[in-house]
Parts: structure tokens; C-alpha cells; sequence
């Protein structure tokens, strides 16, 4: 079968949820998945199961760096990059795609909407942002420069838009919806990869704005967060210990994010 889309979807942990949103995705779409935590029996699992699918085993080194592998194998003209926990919409790809027509292809990205969202029609993204899902065609990816792999986990989303409106290239809020259960992962490695988030999103979220605008600006814009961070893994030192350990990470990923140190924290798991 010849496609014209290839769905990408960045896996770790996942195995508990990442088949609901296959399922959901049309049959005359290709599947790329890459896996992070070389989980062979999931590959093993799911090629067998779904003909349009294939899983590569990756190391983890981010959510860019396996999504730039995944869009980098994929062969056809459009790519969708998903999370193993969301779910589209009956035909939300041909629906997608339809769209892309309408507009001549002429456009940076076509985000599809979060099913609580009251957005019934298109409407043009003016700012980046964080997103669950981003439809665009694979030669602007190229254009564009793929995922920024310096960032691990969170705000990868965010800066690749702002590359493409950079580009004064358009995106586009559709009214073609998607649920999104934030959080993928195996519930018994809970703790650990919530540690892991916390420090990534605060890594990331500084390391965005200081590539947006400068260091001074990012500083500025995060010592607020910093500053309650302090406070808080203080306080539940004594009265809450796992909101303390989450609080530590938020506060360390900043402290390293100013101190200009690569994303280094991985997830304690066995």
C-alpha cells in the first residue's frame, strides 16, 4: 500500500496504553514507533499484530532525538508526530489531510485539538506553544531543522513551532479532535519518571526562552518559579517527602539549566 502519511509515536513505557491509540489511527497510514526503553517484546508484538507498523529500537535520548529518527525512515509526504497516550477521532487523519488540500499545502503545521477544547473551526496559531500532536509536511520539518535534541523531554514541541513561524510559515488550529490521558508510562515506574518530568520541564522551559530571547530574559522570566521551588521542597522536607523529592527536581533542573549544563538526568529505573 502506498501512504501519504506516516504517524510517529515516541514510546517508553508505554506498552499498558500505546494500543489505544494505534487502534485509532486509520489503516491506510503508516505507524513508525520508536521505542526508548528497548522493550524487544512490544516490537515483536506489535509488527505481528498491525501490517502498517513498524518499531524501532532506540536509546533514550529524548523524545526529539527518537522522533527526528522516526520522521527521518518515514517515506511519505505528510508526517503526524502523537503520543503513545492520545486517541484521535474517527478519521481524523483523512479529515486532516483534507484540510492540507484546502490549503493548497500551503502551510507550517496543522495542530489537531484536545476533545475539551471548544474549537469548531480552523483558526491561525499566532505564538508557539506546547502541543500533543503536530501535522506537517516532512520536507518543512527538513526545512525547518527537525526536533532540537538538546532538549530531552518537554518544550521540544513549542520550539519547533516557533522555528516555523519564524519561517512566516502558518500554522493552523483545526477542529479535529484528540483525547490525551497525560502520561504514557507503566504506572509501577510512577515515581521515578515523575521525577524525571519535573526536572526536564524545568530545564527545558528555561533553555527555551533563553534560546527565544537571551539568558538575562530567561532568568528573569524563571527566578519567580525558582524562588517557590525553594520554598517548597523546604517545607515538605518535613511534612511531605515525595512532594519534596519532586519540588528538589524542579529546583535542580533550573539550577543546571543556569548554570548552562546539558539535560543530563535520566530516570532511576531497573
Amino acid at each position: 500500500m502506498k501512504y501519504s502519511t506516516t504517524a510517529i509515536i515516541v514510546s517508553y513505557k508505554s506498552k499498558w496504553i500505546i494500543e489505544n491509540c494505534i487502534k485509532s489511527i486509520e489503516k491506510n497510514t503508516k505507524i513508525i514507533i520508536v521505542e526508548n526503553s528497548k522493550d524487544y517484546e512490544l516490537k515483536k508484538f506489535l509488527e505481528k499484530k498491525y501490517k502498517n507498523l513498524d518499531v524501532i529500537i532506540n536509546d533514550n535520548n529524548g523524545f526529539g532525538n527518537a522522533a527526528n529518527i522516526g520522521a527521518l525512515k518515514a517515506k511519505t509526504k505528510y508526517l503526524l508526530f502523537l503520543g503513545p497516550d492520545t486517541k484521535l477521532e474517527n478519521k481524523a487523519i483523512k479529515n486532516i489531510i483534507k484540510i492540507a488540500k484546502n490549503f493548497n499545502d500551503n502551510f507550517g503545521a496543522i495542530l489537531p485539538t484536545d476533545v475539551n477544547k471548544k474549537v469548531t473551526t480552523t483558526l491561525e496559531v499566532k505564538k508557539s506553544r506546547g502541543t500533543a500532536l503536530i501535522f506537517i509536511k516532512k520536507n518543512t520539518f527538513l526545512k525547518v531543522g527537525l526536533f532540537d535534541e538538546s532538549f530531552f523531554l518537554y518544550y521540544e514541541d513549542n520550539d519547533l513551532l516557533e522555528r516555523i513561524l519564524k519561517k512566516k510559515l502558518k500554522i493552523y488550529e483545526v477542529s479535529i479532535k484528540f483525547q490525551h490521558s497525560y502520561g504514557s508510562h507503566d504506572k509501577k515506574y510512577h515515581e521515578p519518571i515523575e521525577i524525571n518530568r519535573h526536572w526536564h520541564f524545568m530545564w527545558s522551559m528555561f533553555n527555551f526562552y533563553k534560546k527565544k530571547e537571551n539568558y538575562f530574559y530567561a532568568i528573569l522570566y524563571t527566578l519567580p518559579t525558582l524562588i517557590r521551588c525553594f520554598f517548597k521542597l523546604c517545607l515538605n522536607y518535613f511534612f511531605n517527602k515525595k512532594k519534596h523529592l519532586i519540588y528538589k527536581a524542579r529546583f535542580e533542573g533550573l539550577i543546571n539549566s543556569y548554570l548552562n549544563k546539558k539535560s543530563w538526568y535520566r530516570p532511576k529505573i531497573n
